[in-house]
């Protein structure tokens, strides 16, 4: 990767120092650039990652492929989130957790645990969104999914969600918060009154404490200009002092690049009584808006800057306890693997600016630095820094941002530094901006089907070690909507090591031509076979359903179906992934019996690689993350699967199908 990284003076660095040169006088418009100026030796407190660090993935209806958020818990870790909010829990789409008749009513949590348990192994806590109305207690049915009924008995939600909790709590699972409904201010998700919401968040507060009374339970999850909800909300516990309120949940999105809708919360919060309970931001990103299309802020580096600029605005908020970024990984509309959706994540898996963002905001230190901000557009914040430090190691880390549309020069130091002239210093800069830590600049130029892109990452665009001394100084060049990082760390290296080059996979099927012996029309297509989603999804949220591709059906399963992609030329390959269906009604079934991979220079001839015959005993399969891999080796233009004996398609269904939710073909070169 090139190095744009010192860019900005003249003599960019002496070698040895961690100074820079002096330059010659300034122009008087430079006089005036932002100043950030960090002292090591004054502490200002402590930099609390598990109050920023969070997000909220919300209800798409993309979780009914119950594989599809898991197979990212560890990207989400990788980025340094501390709470993840899986929402929507009693919502028919996802996970059916109530079964029977009321009041006979039986519960299965086997769906729900795949994932929320994968989670909490990966190190992470859930945040619990009690939230829709299930069939059985007057909601829509399993066939339609949720809408915005209320609870048609309370007693009995309150008996569902203390079944729910209980649960949990008999895995070993205790103090986990459970937020009440979502944004019940808005008719699209609550039918019922504002009177109607308080008699379900007393239920449902009285459920989850009867199951686990260290459990934290909170709401009512309204949006930024929700407040009449609110008030009413706050009156009522007013009046009802013994209804628990661990927590105060809002939401907030838009333009508005501060979270000074706390102080308000607060506010109500304390004249009902309710002071110093905690207020949770638990959504919040630039917009709301999630189909705005490939290339809006929440799509580039502008989401990056916009992240940390607001980072910074929530540490000056002490009543502030948490913020959750909304989502962690995108899934409206699958079918586009850009759309202006709001993830951290793409839909298929990528790291998106703003997960850059996270992930360097997580190598920020315990210990805040006296820092003092000053110049043009620090003033609201559009330029800005936090610096910290490990008062053992000493350890510095320095995050600054430019969130605006303009470049600005930057003058970044740190003083009063413990590194001695005999000690080196290691001196690394990551830099997020149009071209660095910014996958869309990579899916912008057209390159598909690699398992990382070659900007995806954050990746260090500059190490130097130095020798130590007592003041870190940089003049930068800081364009628009970016955001960069310094570490200093003491090291006994005298030259920077060579790090090993990660491996990239390409899969070389992705958006290309398929043929396929036949096909159905309804929600699958030869297209789909080879569009970068490994999932099938039965419903979406917007957008076409793109399931991946299936045969037309037959009656027995000896029956001959075949679906092959034209790499265009030829191409060294090292492995075949198959993707059997986990839409959660038909998970893995459809996945041929007796079948064959096959390499071809013309589509005419064709070469055997690999067979199998009564594949998994013929019954549907345990679907891995990582599909069904095949190593095979040689160079074809076309490859190939055929299939002689084909399974059902669902349980209940004795037409024989071939279905797949996508075809890989893999080089390591």
């Amino acid at each position: 990767m090139p190095n744009r990284s010192w860019i900005l003076v003249p003599v960019l660095l002496i070698a040895g120092t961690l100074t820079s040169t002096s330059t010659p006088a300034v122009a008087a418009a430079e006089v005036t650039r932002p100043t950030i100026a960090a002292d090591f030796s004054t502490s200002a407190g402590t930099f609390d990652h598990a109050k920023y660090l969070n997000a909220n993935e919300g209800g798409y209806l993309t979780h009914n492929a119950l594989n599809w958020l898991p197979e990212s818990y560890p990207k989400f870790k990788q980025a340094g989130l501390r709470m993840v909010a899986i929402t929507h829990l009693l919502n028919e789409n996802f996970y059916n957790i109530v079964q029977g008749t009321p009041p006979n009513l039986t519960y299965d949590f086997s769906k729900l645990d795949r994932v929320v348990l994968p989670l909490v192994e990966q190190g992470m806590t859930p945040y619990m969104g009690v939230a829709f109305t299930p069939e059985a207690l007057g909601g829509a049915d399993k066939a339609t999914g949720y809408d915005n009924a209320i609870p048609n008995d309370n007693a009995l939600w309150g008996q569902v969600v203390q079944a729910l909790v209980q649960h949990y709590k008999d895995l070993g699972h205790t103090g986990w918060y459970w937020e009440v409904w979502n944004e019940p201010d808005l008719g699209g998700f609550w039918a019922g009154t504002q009177p109607q919401y308080n008699a379900m968040y007393e239920a449902t507060a009285t459920g989850v404490k009867n199951a686990d009374p260290t459990a934290k339970v909170g709401g009512p999850t309204t949006t930024q200009g929700g407040w009449w909800f609110f008030d009413g909300f706050t009156a009522f516990l007013k009046d009802k002092p013994s209804v628990p309120l661990d927590f105060a949940a809002v939401h907030s999105y838009g333009p508005d690049l501060t979270f000074a809708l706390v102080d308000d919360v607060k506010t109500r919060l304390d004249a009902a009584g309710r002071t110093n309970v905690p207020i949770f931001v638990s959504e919040w990103n630039i917009t709301a808006q999630m189909t705005s299309g490939p290339g809006a802020p929440s799509d580039t580096n502008q989401g990056a800057s916009y992240a940390v600029r607001r980072i910074g605005d929530a540490m000056a908020r002490p009543a502030l306890s948490k913020i959750f970024w909304f989502s962690p990984k995108e899934g409206l509309q699958p079918s586009s693997l850009f759309n202006g959706d709001l993830g951290l994540l793409t839909v298929d898996g990528h790291k998106k600016a703003a997960y850059n963002a996270f992930e360097l905001t997580n190598r920020l230190q315990s210990t805040l630095l006296q820092t003092s901000v000053t110049g043009p557009g620090t003033q609201d914040g559009a330029v800005g820094a936090i610096v910290t430090k490990d008062p053992a190691s000493g350890k510095v880390v320095l995050l600054a941002w430019n969130d605006q549309a303009a470049g600005t020069k930057l003058d970044l130091s740190v003083s009063h530094l413990p590194y001695t002239r005999r000690q080196n210093v290691k001196v690394t800069q990551y830099l997020i901006d149009a071209t660095h830590g910014n996958y869309y600049k990579d899916y912008a130029e057209g390159l598909r089907g690699y398992s990382v892109g070659p900007t995806e990452n954050a990746d260090p665009v500059d190490t130097r070690i130095v020798k130590g001394a007592s003041t870190f100084a940089r003049k930068l060049t800081v364009e628009p909507y970016s955001v960069v990082a310094f570490v200093l760390e003491r090291t006994n290296a005298s030259q920077v090591a060579q790090q090993p080059k990660a491996k990239v996979t390409r899969n070389l099927a992705q958006g290309r031509q398929v043929a396929a012996s036949s096909a159905v029309p309804w929600g699958w297509s030869q297209a789909a076979l080879v569009d970068g989603l490994t999932h099938t999804f039965t419903k979406v949220d917007s957008g076409a359903v793109s399931h991946g591709w299936s045969s037309n059906g037959h009656a027995t399963a000896d029956a001959t179906e075949w679906a092959y992609v034209d790499l265009l030329q030829p191409a060294r390959i090292d492995r075949v992934k198959l993707f059997p269906r986990d839409d959660k009604e038909c998970e893995g079934y459809g996945f041929p019996i007796d079948f064959s991979l096959q390499g071809s220079k013309d589509a005419i001839s064709w070469k055997t690689l690999a067979t199998r015959t009564n594949f998994n005993d013929g019954k549907p399969l345990a679907v891995p993350v990582s599909g069904q891999t095949f190593d095979v080796s040689g160079s074809y233009r076309y490859v190939r699967v055929h299939a002689t004996k084909l399974q059902t398609a669902c349980a209940g269904d004795p037409t024989r199908y071939f279905q797949l939710a996508e075809l890989q073909v893999e080089s390591d070169r």
